[in-house]
């Protein structure tokens, strides 16, 4: 049975123990003086540097003590994002993707190494999305006109389903011993659109890692990569989430996801819309139908791969989470965010895996700010 005891104690100990908490105090108030400088230090070390690239904007930033060690590095990462573009971009006429476009019905189009590397990746990606994540997607993107956003009216049936019959992997000729592609409809398009950033990341990645550096942060066009170390002060990287409902002209967000080693890519319908006869419709479209993506608002995962991060934001805003159990044994670690409306106006958040996910820090909807776009 527990006693009361009302005896004095000992003088000795009663010194011992306040030169004890007076010890604690003091080693408290010391190391959270030098954890100050320390984050002071840190904040000086901050090296950021930006670039306009592949039709987006990029952005790195490193930590380190040798100024020239993150010079060194933003080099390596625009050198990868600059030759990426060079392949995959299908806004200048010298770009290989231009290249292959113009000439692959014609005859077999040689591919470069990079090239065929991403080519055999959309070809896995086509097979794990069921189809939904679609390269060849190109003519129905033109035809509802998201690379020029003029278009005033609705396509009509006929034209859509014309589009889609140059639309589908399976179109394409692929012969891996000479690393050749062609097209088997006239008036096929590659569009690498949902799958370069995320590549151009990784590769930038292994890049900064053979430079030695473990502190820094890679953003190329919203798509995130975030190094294995933080800054001190601090225990994660902390990238917010956008309230899908604001744009970039007013973004409100909705929380933040604590990430380190990891990437992070949302794909959204707040900045590449048309309006048609009062209706908003996103630049996502979903192949099989040929129509943009009505239902959901966004869709942010997390991966180590920030490739593999930016295919499955597409995928999953397409067709929601359903295949997200195929998605964590063919990717393990995989976190989705879903944000959808349904007719009625009413938010859905979908969160997977539905315990221990990274998305903790995001706000319930009823406490989102009111104010967002509708």
């Amino acid at each position: 049975m527990a006693r009361y005891n009302d005896q004095p104690s000992h003088p000795i100990k009663q010194v011992l123990f306040f030169l004890m908490i007076g010890a604690l105090v003091a080693g408290g108030y010391y190391r959270q003086n030098n954890l100050k400088r320390e984050a002071e230090a840190e904040r000086k070390r901050l090296y950021v540097e930006r670039l306009e690239i592949m039709g987006t904007y990029a952005e790195v930033r490193f930590w380190e003590e040798d100024k020239t060690k993150s010079e060194d590095a933003a080099k390596v990462v625009w050198q990868e994002f600059n030759e990426v573009n060079r392949v995959f971009n299908n806004y200048v006429s010298d770009s290989e993707l231009t290249k292959l476009n113009n000439s692959a019905f014609e005859k077999p189009f040689a591919c470069s190494s990079m090239m065929w590397e991403l080519l055999m990746h959309a070809k896995d990606a086509y097979s794990y999305t069921d189809g939904v994540f679609d390269i060849t997607a190109g003519p129905i993107i033109k035809t509802w006109d998201f690379y020029g956003m003029k278009r005033k009216t609705l396509p009509t049936p006929d034209e859509l389903e014309k589009a889609q019959e140059k639309v589908g992997f399976d179109k394409l000729l692929l012969d891996k011993s000479n690393k050749t592609v062609q097209f088997k409809v006239e008036g096929m398009y590659l569009d690498f659109g949902g799958i370069a950033k995320g590549y151009a990341l990784d590769k930038a990645l292994i890049r900064v890692h053979e430079l030695g550096l473990k502190k820094g942060v890679l953003d190329l066009g919203g798509n995130m990569l975030f190094l294995e170390v933080v800054p001190t002060g601090r225990s994660f990287y902390k990238p917010s989430i956008q309230d899908p409902r604001s744009n970039w002209s007013d973004i409100k967000t909705i929380g933040y996801v604590p990430l380190k080693g990891m990437s992070i890519a949302s794909s959204g319908n707040y900045n590449r819309y048309m309006e048609i006869d009062g209706n908003f419709y996103s630049h996502i479209i979903n192949p099989k139908t040929a129509m943009p993506v009505q239902n959901s608002l966004q869709s942010t995962v997390v991966h180590e791969s920030a490739m593999i991060a930016d295919i499955l934001s597409t995928a999953s805003f397409i067709l929601g989470v359903d295949k997200y159990l195929d998605w964590r044994k063919e990717f393990g670690d995989v976190h989705i965010l879903l944000i959808q409306q349904d007719v009625n106006g009413e938010i859905q958040v979908y969160k997977k895996p539905k315990l221990e996910n990274l998305f903790h820090q995001i706000k319930p909807v009823e406490k989102w700010d009111t104010n967002g776009k509708k």
